[in-house]
Order: structure tokens, then C-alpha cells, then sequence
């Protein structure tokens, strides 16, 4: 059990750090009142959802092309990627509600899941730097 809360509280802080470090959010003091101030960058966060998004595209269009040229067997498990591609395009295309809606576990794990896929993308070098 301590274990799994050990693991769970590094994931967090690991999600915090890189999150941080992607400029999704900053901290800061005020000068005049002193008050730690916490504020969410919409902007970069929606510029590494575009950038995760056209790299799924590219993907998603390089498994269609694949899929053509492939066997009956393989054609069944790329369908299946393609269909997780698109799930994942179009969850990201509808993360604009979930943002308005500030539900703090959701935007956490779209964070999440944009992270990566930006990782993912990296490896391959595919995505800008």
C-alpha cells in the first residue's frame, strides 16, 4: 500500500514538473500583495493540443495508406489503431468544452494524454521543436 501511494504522489509530481516545464501553468508571487499566484496558460496548452493533433492526423493518414497495401490479417489490426486514433483526435477536438467547464480531473488527464502523444511524436521526430 505504500508502495502504490509512494508511486501515485511521484506520478503527480512528475505530471507537475513536466506540465511546469511545458508552460501549461506558472507560479509567482505578487509583488505588491505577496499572494502566490497559480495561473493556467491556455494559449500553450492549446498550441501542443494543435501540434498533438496534426500529428495524429499524419499517423492516422500513414495507417490508412498502410491498410491498402496490407494483408486481411493486418488490415484488422490496423482498422483497430485507426479507430483509436480517431477516438483520440476527437477527443481532443472536443477538449474546448471540458476546458470551459474547468473540471480540474479532466483537464488533468487531457494534460496527460496530450503529453503523450507529444512524447511519442518526439521519438519519432516528428513533432516541431
Amino acid at each position: 500500500m505504500k508502495v502504490l501511494l509512494f508511486l501515485v504522489v511521484c506520478l503527480l509530481v512528475a505530471f507537475g514538473v513536466l506540465a511546469y516545464m511545458q508552460g501549461w501553468f506558472t507560479i509567482g508571487k505578487d509583488k505588491d500583495t505577496g499572494e502566490v499566484k497559480f495561473k493556467i496558460d491556455k494559449e500553450a496548452f492549446q498550441k501542443d493540443k494543435e501540434v498533438a493533433k496534426k500529428y495524429l492526423a499524419e499517423k492516422k493518414a500513414q495507417l490508412g495508406s498502410k491498410r491498402e497495401s496490407a494483408k486481411d490479417a493486418d488490415k484488422a489490426k490496423l482498422d483497430k489503431e485507426i479507430s483509436e486514433l480517431s477516438k483520440d483526435i476527437d477527443e481532443l477536438e472536443n477538449s474546448d468544452k471540458e476546458l470551459d467547464e474547468k473540471d480540474q480531473r479532466k483537464l488533468e488527464a487531457l494534460r496527460k494524454k496530450i503529453d503523450d502523444i507529444l512524447k511519442e511524436a518526439k521519438k519519432e521526430g516528428a513533432a516541431p521543436k
